[in-house]
């Protein structure tokens, strides 16, 4: 699978999430996870995993919210990607633990989903 079309699969994802059609979206990074951990595509699947992070806060399930974003940081750490993403990341786990999820998803929630 070519890089672009690996990329897609957060692209798709985060329409239908923009949508309202959570399920569609879910749907969409359930099928991806597998795929890129399957073609080792380790930098796709921390993004995605972040992206499973922003859903799940914006859905009020705070723990899987933090299990995805834990991943994630572990997918850029072990790849040593210091990239916006990873540094997102990081600072919403952060912000997560210090001033607690409900405040990031409050937060999240007022940010347009592109």
């Amino acid at each position: 699978m070519n890089p672009v079309r690996r990329g897609q699969w957060a692209s798709i994802g985060g329409i239908h999430h923009a949508r309202g059609d959570y399920a569609a979206a879910l749907a969409i990074y359930e099928q991806a996870a597998p795929v890129l951990a399957e073609i080792g595509d380790r930098a796709s699947l921390a993004k995605l995993e972040a992206n499973l992070a922003v859903f799940f806060l914006q859905q009020g399930n705070e723990s899987q919210a933090e299990a995805h974003l834990r991943h994630s940081i572990a997918l850029f750490d072990e790849l040593k990607l210091d990239t916006d993403e990873a540094r997102l990341a990081r600072e919403m786990l952060r912000l997560g633990l210090e001033e607690g999820w409900e405040t990031i998803g409050a937060l999240l929630n007022q940010i347009p989903i592109a």
